[in-house]
């Protein structure tokens, strides 16, 4: 399957930027470069980790928290982001499995675009 990229928004507690990101159903957590991250605002909580990807390299991640919205009809999220060195990403984000489940989001193999299900469409919630 291609890489899926899309444009989200990504906001700080004092502002946003709109960059590109990847989709990446194989990754559990949502992860931002430290260079988007400080464009947008974002602040390290404190807390920290690391994980390993293709090749089992370790990078060290911090934690914070950012509201991210995907274009359409879905709806922003606050979550917990991971932020990593630009060079663990090479400069782009990684939307994870969290987020993606959290918006009951699919992605189309066919199109490459996101949608997102009843609970991360815009407008009132249908019962």
């Amino acid at each position: 399957m291609e890489t899926i990229t899309t444009s989200v928004k990504v906001c700080g507690k004092k502002r946003c930027r709109k960059v590109r990101a990847k989709i990446d159903t194989g990754a559990f957590g949502t992860i931002i470069p430290q260079s988007m991250a400080d464009a947008a605002g974002l602040e390290p909580t404190g807390r920290y980790g690391s994980a390993s990807g293709v090749g089992n390299k370790r990078v060290r991640l911090h934690e914070a928290e950012a509201t991210i919205c995907l274009p359409g009809k879905c709806r922003c999220r606050k979550q917990k982001v991971y932020i990593a060195d630009d060079n663990a990403l090479h400069g782009e984000m990684l939307i994870g499995v969290d987020y993606l489940s959290a918006m009951s989001a699919a992605v189309s193999a066919k199109t490459g675009k996101v949608s997102c299900g009843r609970a991360g469409r815009k407008g009132p919630k249908v019962r």
